[in-house]
Protein backbone atom coordinates (compact mmCIF):
# COMPACT_ATOMS: atom_id res chain seq x y z
CA UNK A 1 0.00 0.00 0.00
CA UNK A 2 0.97 3.38 -0.36
CA UNK A 3 0.04 4.66 2.65
CA UNK A 4 1.26 4.38 5.98
CA UNK A 5 0.16 5.35 9.49
CA UNK A 6 2.03 5.59 12.91
CA UNK A 7 0.13 3.43 16.16
CA UNK A 8 0.94 5.27 19.58
CA UNK A 9 1.66 2.19 22.32
CA UNK A 10 0.81 2.52 26.32
CA UNK A 11 4.47 2.46 26.96
CA UNK A 12 5.20 5.60 24.80
CA UNK A 13 7.16 3.70 21.58
CA UNK A 14 5.50 4.64 18.12
CA UNK A 15 4.78 1.60 15.28
CA UNK A 16 4.96 2.88 11.96
CA UNK A 17 2.75 0.65 9.41
CA UNK A 18 2.06 0.14 6.03
CA UNK A 19 0.26 -2.61 5.94
CA UNK A 20 -3.64 -3.75 6.85
CA UNK A 21 -3.79 -5.11 10.58
CA UNK A 22 -7.06 -6.89 11.20
CA UNK A 23 -8.09 -7.95 14.37
CA UNK A 24 -7.16 -5.09 16.87
CA UNK A 25 -8.77 -4.17 19.27
CA UNK A 26 -9.71 -0.60 21.01
CA UNK A 27 -10.73 -0.12 24.46
CA UNK A 28 -13.63 2.55 24.28
CA UNK A 29 -15.03 2.99 27.85
CA UNK A 30 -16.18 -0.27 29.55
CA UNK A 31 -16.00 -1.99 25.87
CA UNK A 32 -13.41 -4.09 23.95
CA UNK A 33 -14.04 -3.14 20.10
CA UNK A 34 -12.86 -4.90 17.06
CA UNK A 35 -11.53 -2.91 14.62
CA UNK A 36 -9.00 -2.89 11.17
CA UNK A 37 -6.49 -0.74 10.87
CA UNK A 38 -6.27 0.25 7.46
CA UNK A 39 -3.71 2.49 5.82
CA UNK A 40 -5.01 5.22 3.16
CA UNK A 41 -2.60 7.27 1.02
CA UNK A 42 -3.98 10.94 1.34
CA UNK A 43 -1.83 12.72 -1.09
CA UNK A 44 -2.28 16.16 0.13
CA UNK A 45 -5.45 16.11 2.09
CA UNK A 46 -5.60 17.82 5.48
CA UNK A 47 -8.05 15.41 6.66
CA UNK A 48 -8.13 12.73 9.52
CA UNK A 49 -9.99 9.09 9.13
CA UNK A 50 -10.89 6.83 11.87
CA UNK A 51 -10.96 7.73 15.52
CA UNK A 52 -7.93 10.17 15.98
CA UNK A 53 -9.59 11.91 19.50
CA UNK A 54 -8.47 8.20 21.48
CA UNK A 55 -5.04 9.66 20.91
CA UNK A 56 -6.14 12.64 23.02
CA UNK A 57 -9.24 11.20 25.24
CA UNK A 58 -8.75 13.68 27.94
CA UNK A 59 -8.51 16.83 25.83
CA UNK A 60 -11.64 15.48 23.51
CA UNK A 61 -13.56 14.72 27.01
CA UNK A 62 -13.18 18.27 27.93
CA UNK A 63 -14.16 19.98 24.55
CA UNK A 64 -17.36 17.57 24.19
CA UNK A 65 -18.36 19.11 27.96
CA UNK A 66 -17.67 22.54 26.90
CA UNK A 67 -14.91 23.27 29.02
CA UNK A 68 -12.11 24.28 26.41
CA UNK A 69 -12.29 24.71 22.71
CA UNK A 70 -9.62 24.28 19.93
CA UNK A 71 -6.87 27.31 19.61
CA UNK A 72 -4.54 29.07 17.46
CA UNK A 73 -2.91 30.99 19.77
CA UNK A 74 0.56 30.94 19.73
CA UNK A 75 0.15 31.80 23.83
CA UNK A 76 0.49 29.08 25.69
CA UNK A 77 2.24 27.71 29.02
CA UNK A 78 5.30 25.10 27.67
CA UNK A 79 3.47 21.46 27.87
CA UNK A 80 6.70 18.31 27.19
CA UNK A 81 5.37 15.48 26.08
CA UNK A 82 8.60 14.11 26.00
CA UNK A 83 7.82 10.52 27.79
CA UNK A 84 11.92 9.33 27.86
CA UNK A 85 13.24 10.81 24.56
CA UNK A 86 17.17 10.29 24.29
CA UNK A 87 17.65 12.25 20.89
CA UNK A 88 16.51 15.32 19.61
CA UNK A 89 16.48 17.29 16.46
CA UNK A 90 15.58 21.62 15.68
CA UNK A 91 14.29 22.75 12.48
CA UNK A 92 13.88 26.30 12.15
CA UNK A 93 11.98 27.64 8.95
CA UNK A 94 13.36 29.89 6.89
CA UNK A 95 11.65 33.36 6.91
CA UNK A 96 8.76 31.81 8.49
CA UNK A 97 6.01 34.16 8.29
CA UNK A 98 6.90 35.04 4.69
CA UNK A 99 6.21 31.23 3.13
CA UNK A 100 2.30 32.03 3.98
CA UNK A 101 0.79 33.58 1.24
CA UNK A 102 -1.87 36.41 1.47
CA UNK A 103 -5.52 35.77 -0.45
CA UNK A 104 -5.37 37.99 -3.42
CA UNK A 105 -8.79 39.89 -2.23
CA UNK A 106 -6.69 40.81 0.99
CA UNK A 107 -3.26 41.68 -0.50
CA UNK A 108 -3.99 45.41 -1.31
CA UNK A 109 -4.83 46.07 2.75
CA UNK A 110 -1.20 45.16 3.00
CA UNK A 111 0.22 48.01 1.27
CA UNK A 112 2.86 50.39 2.07
CA UNK A 113 4.47 53.74 0.97
CA UNK A 114 8.31 54.67 0.57
CA UNK A 115 9.93 57.14 -1.12
CA UNK A 116 11.21 54.69 -3.54
CA UNK A 117 7.29 53.81 -4.43
CA UNK A 118 4.40 52.05 -3.48
CA UNK A 119 4.22 48.03 -2.62
CA UNK A 120 1.76 45.33 -1.06
CA UNK A 121 2.58 41.99 0.66
CA UNK A 122 1.84 38.98 -1.53
CA UNK A 123 3.01 37.00 1.66
CA UNK A 124 2.28 37.84 5.17
CA UNK A 125 4.84 40.16 6.49
CA UNK A 126 6.26 40.00 9.72
CA UNK A 127 4.50 42.78 12.45
CA UNK A 128 0.98 42.03 11.98
CA UNK A 129 -0.82 41.18 15.27
CA UNK A 130 -2.38 38.04 13.96
CA UNK A 131 0.60 36.68 12.23
CA UNK A 132 1.98 33.79 15.26
CA UNK A 133 -1.42 32.74 15.71
CA UNK A 134 -1.91 32.00 11.78
CA UNK A 135 1.39 30.65 11.62
CA UNK A 136 1.35 28.59 14.44
CA UNK A 137 -2.49 27.22 13.75
CA UNK A 138 -0.74 26.38 10.31
CA UNK A 139 2.09 24.26 11.62
CA UNK A 140 -0.62 22.40 14.03
CA UNK A 141 -2.70 21.50 10.96
CA UNK A 142 0.33 20.41 8.72
CA UNK A 143 1.76 18.34 11.75
CA UNK A 144 -1.29 17.39 13.88
CA UNK A 145 -1.10 13.71 13.18
CA UNK A 146 2.54 13.88 14.68
CA UNK A 147 2.18 16.34 17.36
CA UNK A 148 3.09 15.32 20.71
CA UNK A 149 3.90 11.45 19.38
CA UNK A 150 7.29 12.68 18.22
CA UNK A 151 7.07 16.66 17.62
CA UNK A 152 6.34 19.64 18.88
CA UNK A 153 5.71 23.08 17.15
CA UNK A 154 6.12 26.85 18.18
CA UNK A 155 5.44 29.03 15.46
CA UNK A 156 8.51 27.98 13.20
CA UNK A 157 10.30 26.07 15.67
CA UNK A 158 9.90 22.17 14.98
CA UNK A 159 11.90 20.17 17.44
CA UNK A 160 11.57 16.36 16.65
CA UNK A 161 11.98 14.15 19.61
CA UNK A 162 12.99 10.20 20.05
CA UNK A 163 13.25 6.92 22.81
CA UNK A 164 15.55 4.96 19.91
CA UNK A 165 18.50 5.69 17.00
CA UNK A 166 16.37 3.97 14.47
CA UNK A 167 13.31 5.83 15.66
CA UNK A 168 14.73 8.93 15.35
CA UNK A 169 15.76 8.21 11.97
CA UNK A 170 12.26 7.43 10.87
CA UNK A 171 10.76 10.67 12.88
CA UNK A 172 12.72 13.04 10.88
CA UNK A 173 12.29 11.38 7.56
CA UNK A 174 9.12 12.35 8.22
CA UNK A 175 8.96 15.01 9.04
CA UNK A 176 11.09 16.50 5.95
CA UNK A 177 8.86 14.39 3.96
CA UNK A 178 6.03 16.57 5.35
CA UNK A 179 7.91 19.95 4.70
CA UNK A 180 8.29 19.02 1.10
CA UNK A 181 4.96 18.40 0.25
CA UNK A 182 3.60 21.20 1.75
CA UNK A 183 6.34 23.46 0.02
CA UNK A 184 7.64 24.84 3.62
CA UNK A 185 11.37 25.47 3.52
CA UNK A 186 13.94 25.34 6.52
CA UNK A 187 16.97 27.33 6.90
CA UNK A 188 19.66 24.88 7.31
CA UNK A 189 22.10 27.11 8.74
CA UNK A 190 19.80 27.27 11.78
CA UNK A 191 18.94 23.38 11.79
CA UNK A 192 20.62 21.18 13.78
CA UNK A 193 20.35 17.46 13.99
CA UNK A 194 20.88 14.30 16.30
CA UNK A 195 21.07 16.27 19.98
CA UNK A 196 21.55 14.81 23.53
CA UNK A 197 19.86 17.87 24.41
CA UNK A 198 17.63 20.52 23.35
CA UNK A 199 16.77 24.16 24.49
CA UNK A 200 12.97 25.08 24.23
CA UNK A 201 10.81 28.16 25.51
CA UNK A 202 13.76 29.09 28.15
CA UNK A 203 13.99 25.54 29.39
CA UNK A 204 16.99 22.61 28.42
CA UNK A 205 15.02 18.89 28.00
CA UNK A 206 17.12 15.90 27.62
CA UNK A 207 16.76 12.42 28.75
CA UNK A 208 17.17 12.88 32.56
CA UNK A 209 14.71 15.97 32.72
CA UNK A 210 14.24 20.07 32.14
CA UNK A 211 16.25 22.20 33.55
CA UNK A 212 16.21 26.09 33.51
CA UNK A 213 18.15 27.89 30.01
CA UNK A 214 21.12 29.45 31.68
CA UNK A 215 21.19 32.02 28.92
CA UNK A 216 17.79 32.93 29.77
CA UNK A 217 18.44 33.34 33.28
CA UNK A 218 21.19 35.25 32.95
CA UNK A 219 18.99 38.52 32.21
CA UNK A 220 17.89 37.78 36.28
CA UNK A 221 20.97 37.41 37.88
CA UNK A 222 22.50 40.79 36.17
CA UNK A 223 19.43 42.57 37.83
CA UNK A 224 21.10 44.96 39.91
CA UNK A 225 18.34 47.11 41.71
CA UNK A 226 14.44 47.38 41.45
CA UNK A 227 13.20 51.16 41.50
CA UNK A 228 9.67 51.39 40.91
CA UNK A 229 6.46 49.07 40.86
CA UNK A 230 7.19 48.13 36.84
CA UNK A 231 10.55 46.83 37.63
CA UNK A 232 9.23 44.62 40.39
CA UNK A 233 6.31 43.34 38.15
CA UNK A 234 8.71 42.67 35.09
CA UNK A 235 11.19 40.74 37.44
CA UNK A 236 8.22 38.76 39.23
CA UNK A 237 7.15 37.81 35.34
CA UNK A 238 10.55 36.63 34.53
CA UNK A 239 10.95 34.96 37.61
CA UNK A 240 7.59 33.23 37.81
CA UNK A 241 8.38 31.64 34.16
CA UNK A 242 10.51 29.34 36.16
CA UNK A 243 8.58 29.08 39.53
CA UNK A 244 8.20 25.38 39.06
CA UNK A 245 12.07 25.12 39.81
CA UNK A 246 11.94 26.81 43.39
CA UNK A 247 10.25 25.53 45.93
CA UNK A 248 7.85 27.77 47.86
CA UNK A 249 8.55 30.87 45.07
CA UNK A 250 5.33 32.37 46.23
CA UNK A 251 6.34 32.40 49.79
CA UNK A 252 9.99 33.63 48.96
CA UNK A 253 8.26 36.38 46.49
CA UNK A 254 5.79 37.47 49.05
CA UNK A 255 7.61 40.88 49.80
CA UNK A 256 8.53 42.17 46.40
CA UNK A 257 4.80 41.03 45.14
CA UNK A 258 3.06 43.31 47.68
CA UNK A 259 5.03 46.17 46.27
CA UNK A 260 2.39 45.64 43.70
CA UNK A 261 -1.03 45.72 45.23
CA UNK A 262 -3.26 48.36 44.69
CA UNK A 263 -2.50 52.03 46.78
CA UNK A 264 0.97 50.61 48.18
CA UNK A 265 3.08 52.66 48.84
CA UNK A 266 6.90 51.29 47.14
CA UNK A 267 9.66 50.97 49.87
CA UNK A 268 12.54 48.80 49.64
CA UNK A 269 12.84 47.30 52.92
CA UNK A 270 15.45 44.66 54.12
CA UNK A 271 12.79 42.12 53.36
CA UNK A 272 12.16 43.11 49.72
CA UNK A 273 15.78 42.79 49.31
CA UNK A 274 16.17 39.51 50.92
CA UNK A 275 13.39 38.53 48.74
CA UNK A 276 14.82 39.67 45.47
CA UNK A 277 18.58 38.17 46.11
CA UNK A 278 16.83 34.88 47.47
CA UNK A 279 15.13 34.39 44.50
CA UNK A 280 18.31 34.95 42.17
CA UNK A 281 19.95 32.85 44.22
CA UNK A 282 17.58 29.90 43.69
CA UNK A 283 17.14 30.41 40.18
CA UNK A 284 20.89 30.07 39.30
CA UNK A 285 21.19 26.91 41.50
CA UNK A 286 17.83 25.68 40.28
CA UNK A 287 17.50 21.92 40.19
CA UNK A 288 16.76 19.70 37.12
CA UNK A 289 13.09 18.30 37.15
CA UNK A 290 13.25 15.00 36.34
CA UNK A 291 10.32 13.47 33.96
CA UNK A 292 7.47 11.38 35.46
CA UNK A 293 7.87 8.13 35.73
CA UNK A 294 4.63 6.36 34.75
CA UNK A 295 5.22 3.10 35.88
CA UNK A 296 4.75 3.95 39.41
CA UNK A 297 2.43 5.81 41.82
CA UNK A 298 2.73 9.37 42.34
CA UNK A 299 2.55 11.05 46.18
CA UNK A 300 1.40 14.62 46.63
CA UNK A 301 2.42 16.80 49.68
CA UNK A 302 0.83 20.14 49.70
CA UNK A 303 1.30 22.99 52.35
CA UNK A 304 -0.61 26.20 52.71
CA UNK A 305 0.23 29.41 55.03
CA UNK A 306 -0.76 33.44 54.44
CA UNK A 307 1.81 33.85 52.50
CA UNK A 308 1.97 30.83 50.18
CA UNK A 309 -0.33 27.98 48.59
CA UNK A 310 1.21 24.49 47.26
Amino acid sequence: MAGSFSISLPTGDVLFADMVFRGCYVQVGDAMLEADLIPLDLIDLDIILGMDWLEKPRASELVDLGFIRPNVSSWGAPVFFLKGAKYFSKIDLRSGYHQLRVREEDIPRTAFRTRYGHYEFLVMPFGLINAPAAFMDLMNRVFRLYLDLFVIVFIDDIHVYSRTLEGHKKHLRLVLKTLRRKQLYAKFSKCQFWLDRVDFLGHVIYAEGIYVDPHKVEAIVNWVQLTSVMEVRNFLGLAGYYRQFVEGFSSIAAPLTQLTGKDVKFEWTEECEQSFQELKKRLTTAPILALPDNSGNFVIYSDASLQGLG
